[in-house]
């Protein structure tokens, strides 16, 4: 168990406007400075902007970013927690701040824009990126995604009526997802759906259809400003392939868009955009008071109850988790008592201390195994201390049924007086003479007339004699043994009889072959004359001839084209090989060049750090022109590597043009007379629905420019071809949902 403080970093919102005279930003230091004493209050319209107490601020925080990319926050806040999920920590990332702080680009970032993705979808590009490290694992993933809206739950992942959101207005709306805890402390929701998932491009899916389902409305601060607070979790399953301990890693990562405080007086809210603000403002103030009871030690109650939010995050907040805090601010100087307020609240959430734990689980079956192989390795170590003892006749495994009869014997002729006392060996043996007492006595109980032990046993001989004639019993119950197909006639009703085993059914099933046969040649009706004609008129020489004789006469200049085209890829595409081999080649030289490095420094510690000897320079100087190879050579492979994209567009644009230009010729030479030939668009239309069953759809301008964008993300940058797949999906599967109509 690892005692972690939640640790907190303060992001800037990036403005023109920035009061640097006012806030002081060392990000060396790790700390900000509010120099706000002195000041006189400067007025905006109706609204007071230094209404605080004008005090000089200090504050330090574990990271401070200041006009930072998207990228950078990622590295800074959210790489080692997602880390640590990996290896089986529950971890929460959240961010907090005032409206239009930067909240959500944050977490979520520019939807449409790669580069600026925020932390969630970063995070599960890492989390796949690892997955991928650890083939000796199987891992399992599953998604959720939770708003609380009005201080109702709602599962972004699933179908939301109209009805449900009407009602969650008027605080009618009565949800089947409940908050509960289990007996280790852990939080879930009951009803909340999880969705597992197998690529990174089906969870960003999952993310970016929950983002069209999130409540967003517009206000003076904010165009887009969030209603509500969402949470996405990632469930990770992980066991050994390799090790048979039966034990699962179970863990999981809360990333947390919150709300937004506001000041009504800023942003002029009214009627449903009011209340909302009530419920933010509201579920805000319980969690502070969460973090001022945690941070007190003397405190004994903390109180998490007393909104959902809060209730939801009791484990991330003094529980089993590694929990990372972002405040977002923004630093101009109207929001300069927003930002105060922002900064204090992130003082207090330093003070709150977690206790994290890497989550084992033990599969039932794996434990009884290992149960009962304790048992036996402790039933040797018994074995052995009785030897040394003397005691050679101790046994530590159950009662049989047989040692049961002889110890009722032996307790029989103790209590009829014919033996003294009974042999006590040791407490196996006790609890079993007690066991047998308390049944004799049952027994003797229940008899209606006193009764002696001595009498019961007799009848005991008695009621066991007929067992042993339970096999003739049986043997004379049987009717008979299975000798053929067919059931006998029951005493009462009737039935098929029984046939004989030999039966041969062979001759009956070639006739009945040779009939359907005959029958399948009769049902395939002849075609008329006049069909049979007709169908001749229609094609005189069969495609494939006709495509050759084309390829040889009109299309000889594409297909000669192709041809050429198709040696020059080939060639290119070997060399592109060899290349690639070169690469791997030198890239295995400076490996093994390092490690002679390290070889050699290892030996020559005790000369000192400074100390290179000669071969060790050579040793540098190798490593030196192998680089400056691999640095031609990877030069060299990716000028190939653009003439083998060209050659294949080009091979695919020719091929093209040489299919359609025969389907013309065709259709113009050996289809129907010219009184009965399909018009233009009709040609044109089947050789699409040609095209369709052979070779390749035909794509209109969107689907172009849509292969054309996937075909230079591959090149440019491969790892966001995810992103804007799952982007381009759940744009076409969009749900609108406008809580505010």
């Amino acid at each position: 168990m690892v005692n972690t403080p939640v640790q907190v970093c303060v992001r800037t919102r990036p403005t023109a406007f920035f009061a640097q005279d006012v806030i002081v930003l060392d990000e060396s230091k790790k700390s900000i400075e509010i120099k706000n004493k002195g000041r006189s209050g400067k007025q905006s319209g109706n609204v007071n902007y230094l209404e605080t107490k004008k005090e000089d601020y200090s504050f330090k925080f574990d990271k401070t970013l200041h006009n930072v990319s998207q990228d950078t926050v990622f590295n800074e806040c959210c790489y080692d927690i997602t880390k640590s999920f990996l290896e089986g920590y529950n971890g929460t990332v959240m961010a907090y701040g005032q409206t239009g702080s930067g909240k959500t680009y944050t977490m979520i970032g520019a939807a449409n824009n790669y580069k600026n993705r925020g932390l969630i979808p970063r995070a599960i590009q890492q989390v796949f990126a690892e997955m991928s490290n650890y083939p000796e694992k199987s891992f399992t993933l599953r998604v959720s995604y939770m708003e609380i809206y009005n201080e109702q739950l709602f599962d972004l992942l699933s179908d939301i009526s109209d009805t449900q959101l009407a009602k969650a207005k008027n605080d009618a709306y009565d949800d089947n997802m409940v908050i509960m805890e289990d007996n280790k402390g852990t939080i879930m929701v009951r009803g909340l759906s999880c969705h597992i998932v197998n690529s990174e491009e089906e969870a960003l899916s999952m993310l970016f259809e929950g983002e069209t389902n999130r409540a967003i409305c517009e206000h003076q601060l904010n165009k887009a400003s969030t209603r509500s607070h969402c949470v996405f979790t990632m469930y990770l399953e992980s066991r050994s392939r390799v090790e048979s301990e039966g034990q699962t890693v179970q863990s999981k990562l809360n990333l947390v868009d919150l709300a937004g405080s506001e000041r009504v007086s800023k942003t002029h809210s009214s009627g449903l955009v009011l209340t909302e603000a009530k419920y933010i403002n509201k579920s805000l103030s319980f969690l502070e008071q969460v973090v001022i009871a945690l941070g007190n030690p003397t405190r004994e109650h903390i109180p998490y109850r007393q909104s959902k939010l809060t209730y939801f995050l009791k484990d991330s907040l003094g529980g089993n988790c590694k929990t990372l805090m972002i405040a977002n601010v923004w630093g101009e100087e109207q929001h300069i008592e927003e930002t105060i307020g922002t900064l204090k609240f992130a003082t207090r959430m330093m003070r709150v201390s977690n206790e994290a734990m890497i989550n084992v689980h033990m599969n039932p079956d794996a434990l009884i195994k290992k149960y009962e192989k304790e048992i036996k390795e402790l039933k040797q170590e018994l074995s052995m201390h009785d030897q040394l003892r003397g005691i050679n006749q101790a046994n530590y495994d159950p009662y049989t049924e047989e040692q049961k009869v002889e110890l009722r014997k032996e307790i029989r002729s103790y209590v009829n007086g014919e033996v003294e006392e009974l042999e006590i060996k040791n407490i196996r043996r006790i609890k079993e003479i007690f066991v047998q007492f308390k049944t004799l006595l049952k027994e003797a109980s229940s008899f209606t007339e006193p009764e002696s032990i001595h009498s019961a046993s007799n009848r005991e001989k008695q009621q066991t004699a007929p067992a042993s004639n339970f096999a003739g019993k049986i043997h004379e119950e049987k009717i008979h043994e299975e000798n053929g197909v067919g059931e006998v006639e029951s005493k009462t009703g009737f039935g098929f009889g029984e046939a004989k085993p030999n039966v041969d059914f062979q001759k009956k099933t070639k006739k009945a072959t040779v009939l359907s046969a005959r029958e399948e040649r009769s049902t395939s009706a002849v075609v008329p004359d006049t069909e049979r004609s007709k169908t001749a008129s229609k094609i005189i020489m069969p495609r494939n001839d006709a495509f050759e004789e084309f390829k040889h006469t009109v299309g000889k200049q594409l297909s000669e084209s192709i041809k050429e085209n198709s040696a020059s890829l080939k060639e290119k595409k070997s060399l592109f090989k060899n290349v690639t081999q070169r690469l791997n080649d030198i890239k295995a030289d400076i490996d093994n060049l390092k490690t002679k490095i390290d070889k050699k420094q290892v030996e020559n510690a005790h000369l000192g750090d400074d100390i290179v000897d000669e071969e060790e320079m050579l040793f540098f100087q190798s490593i030196k022109e192998r680089k400056e190879t691999y640095k031609q050579s990877f030069e060299e492979r990716k000028m190939l590597k653009s003439e083998i994209d060209y050659l294949e567009k080009a091979l695919e644009t020719l091929r093209q043009s040489l299919v359609a230009d025969f389907q013309a010729y065709y259709d113009e030479r050996y289809m129907e007379e010219e009184d009965n030939r399909p018009t233009q668009s009709s040609r044109s239309s089947r050789y699409r629905g040609l095209d369709q069953e052979g070779k390749e759809d035909v794509l209109d301008e969107g689907e172009k420019f849509e292969k054309l964008q996937i075909e230079r993300l591959q090149q440019e940058d491969p790892e966001s071809l995810n992103y804007y797949l799952a982007y381009k999906k759940a744009s076409k599967v969009k749900k609108s949902v406008n809580r505010r109509q």
